[in-house]
């Protein structure tokens, strides 16, 4: 059975996630969804061991930025000034997730965890078949 629910802070995403089984949280953009749910992803399953389903192929290198981020315990704010500042991001190297499109889902570990960035965007037939697997864990969307 899948859960839905409505958030309106990276708070109650948060809560949320961790509240239910398998669920589907829809939130404002820009509420912190995606990072609340590779935050979730990887305490779930550390080190990268799962897999993040995402609608657009650019998004791929910012999934994986952010997932290194979270592991080392970066804020938005360091990386900023570090920039500002001229200096080098440093943090432990960390196994990065699975990143796929829908056309990639297919290739994906029937064993290995799923968790859906924006699942809106994705087809309704897309939908019922991520449903289906066994280990969908998670998703968000707006």
């Amino acid at each position: 059975m899948i859960h839905y629910a409505t958030a309106e802070t990276a708070e109650d995403i948060a809560r949320l996630l961790r509240s239910r089984g398998r669920i589907v949280v829809t939130a404002p953009p820009r509420s912190g969804k995606t990072t609340e749910l590779i935050r979730y992803a990887e305490e779930r399953y550390p080190n990268g061991r799962f897999a993040v389903l995402i609608s657009k192929e650019e998004d791929q290198k910012r999934i994986i930025k952010l997932h290194w981020r979270l592991y080392n315990g970066i804020s938005h704010v360091e990386v900023v000034a570090k920039r500002l500042l001229g200096q080098e991001l440093e943090g432990e190297d960390v196994m990065t997730p699975v990143v796929v499109t829908m056309k990639g889902i297919y290739v994906v570990s029937p064993s290995c965890p799923i968790f859906v960035d924006e699942i809106n965007l994705l087809p309704e037939p897309a939908q019922r078949v991520i449903f289906k697997r066994r280990l969908f864990i998670a998703a968000t969307t707006s």
